[in-house]
């Protein structure tokens, strides 16, 4: 009935990643998001979403830092949208 309490988890999802250094990150590391998945109904503010995120890379500080750049922007944006975020590496 008001959409504009709700905090919408596609909303936080799409900001942070919008921001995010995806693609080729440098000659050794890449990143991307493959999947996401959430909603239960087209007229509600999208409660949940579940993302599939890979980052490969051949030089382990690299991959760890890329990664932590990721987490960085989901846990930033979540707190600042007021939401709750689970991170599994």
């Amino acid at each position: 009935m008001e959409p504009e309490k709700g905090i919408s988890a596609l909303e936080i999802t799409t900001k942070a990643i919008a921001q995010m250094k995806l693609g080729r990150i440098d000659v050794e590391t890449t990143a991307n998001i493959g999947i996401i998945k959430g909603g239960t109904a087209t007229n509600i503010v999208m409660e949940h979403v579940r993302m599939v995120a890979e980052v490969r890379s051949i030089n382990s500080e690299s991959c760890k830092t890329q990664i932590q750049h990721m987490k960085d922007l989901f846990e930033k944006t979540t707190a600042e949208m007021g939401g709750a975020i689970t991170i599994k590496v």
